[in-house]
């Protein structure tokens, strides 16, 4: 036993080298789509809110985008704070 010392979880070690089904990725290791400031994205604004700002979403985060979009429009935003499931935007461009 002193070979699995170093090894928090002992028993699966063994059992997932050895086994003849495939590794299932865990859900971390499929790519993040998490938001940070300065990220640049493309999004169709769907609404607007009562100050006149676009709604758009992204990975289930309702994005708020300061600018001048209207509803349906394509734009390329970029992120200026993130706020839990919810961020601030600001348009860079207009896409067609």
């Amino acid at each position: 036993m002193t070979r699995y010392r170093d090894h928090k979880d002992v028993y699966r070690r063994d059992m997932n080298r050895y086994s003849v089904y495939p590794r299932i990725p865990r859900p971390t290791e499929y790519g993040s789509k998490k938001l940070h400031k300065g990220q640049t994205l493309t999004l169709e604004i769907s609404d607007v809110d009562g100050d006149g700002r676009g709604i758009a979403h992204y990975a289930g985060i309702r994005i708020r985008i300061n600018g001048g979009g209207t509803v349906g429009d394509r734009v390329k935003v970029r992120i200026v704070q993130v706020r839990g499931e919810e961020a601030l935007a600001e348009i860079v461009g207009f896409e067609k």
